[in-house]
């Protein structure tokens, strides 16, 4: 702020609560100090709310290893939320979660060329108030990611069927031909799930929430769901096996029957690399599974 030649001023500020009560304290130094002192206090109410043109989400950054920039965000939007700006971190890890039940979904986003952002995340959600908080990894190898930035917007529409429902089914299923027979990662189980979904920027929770949770009995089992195993018994005929020791993650490659699928995975066995195998869970007799379908995360509008 500066003044005029007679020392008078004047201040204009956008009161981003709206309407209410505030208090103000204004404090001055001179021009060759680098202390402050108390000047005066006041107090007002205001009885307008903040045109929705000037009502942005206030975002706190703290990024120490490089560059995390977004433009700027309304406090109130659609079921999309924006991710526009730029940075020059290498990935960045999305954490958003409503407020009111905990619910939401991690994704992210790798930066390969373009670091200027214009990408859009599907609030599955619903309406109501989401905290969003931002981490990001500067180079490529790293494992630690670094608090970026968080601030909090509000959803104040539902998202349409199409957008709820899109999938990366397909994504799965391709990825598996092309990579049959190679390791990916560390050969871990879930390491087919955790690449896939992370390349295509998956609305998903780490480390098992990978998608929307299907109720076999219900909905239809697609190729590119993915299976959760928790100590699962099969016994079939006079061979018995155990999938999940005490966890294993499998893409369902093909769907034969009700409940019987070929599966795509890896470190089944000695084989630390996708291989394709049978799975007949009618006859399975102990142990739980889970079935999820892969959620589009990221959109170019």
């Amino acid at each position: 702020m500066n003044t005029n030649k007679d020392g008078s001023f004047l201040i204009e500020l956008l009161l981003q609560d709206g309407i209410g009560k505030y208090t103000f304290s204004f404090f001055g130094t001179s021009e060759n100090s680098n202390s402050y002192s108390g000047l005066f206090y006041t107090s007002l109410e205001s009885t307008e709310p903040l045109p929705d043109e000037f009502n942005f989400a206030y975002i706190s950054y703290y990024p120490i290893n490089g560059k995390f920039k977004l433009d700027s965000i309304k406090k109130k939007i659609g079921y999309k939320l924006p991710v526009i700006g730029e940075t020059d971190y290498y990935q960045l890890w999305y954490q958003i979660r409503k407020k009111d039940s905990g619910r939401g979904a991690d994704f992210t986003l790798l930066i390969k060329e373009n670091t200027k952002l214009k990408k859009y995340f599907l609030l599955r959600e619903g309406k109501g108030i989401y905290d969003v908080k931002v981490f990001g990894i500067n180079a490529v190898g790293l494992n630690q990611f670094e608090g970026l930035a968080n601030f909090q917007v509000e959803s104040t529409e539902e998202p349409p069927s199409e957008i709820f429902n899109a999938s990366l089914n397909e994504k799965f299923i391709s990825f598996v031909e092309t990579n049959t027979g190679k390791k990916i990662g560390s050969g871990e189980c879930w390491d087919v799930a955790q690449e896939v979904l992370d390349e295509n920027s998956a609305a998903w929770k780490r480390p098992t929430d990978f998608g929307r949770l299907l109720d076999p009995k219900k909905e239809e089992i697609l190729p590119g769901d993915i299976i959760q195993f928790s100590s699962v018994e099969i016994i079939d005929g006079n061979v018995t096996y155990y999938v999940g020791s005490p966890n294993h993650t499998a893409v369902v490659y093909k769907v034969k029957a009700n409940l019987h699928y070929t599966l795509a995975h890896q470190n089944v066995g000695n084989g630390r690399y996708i291989l394709m195998t049978d799975m007949d869970l009618n006859k399975m007799v102990s142990g739980s599974v889970l079935f999820y379908r892969p959620l589009v995360g990221l959109v170019n509008e």
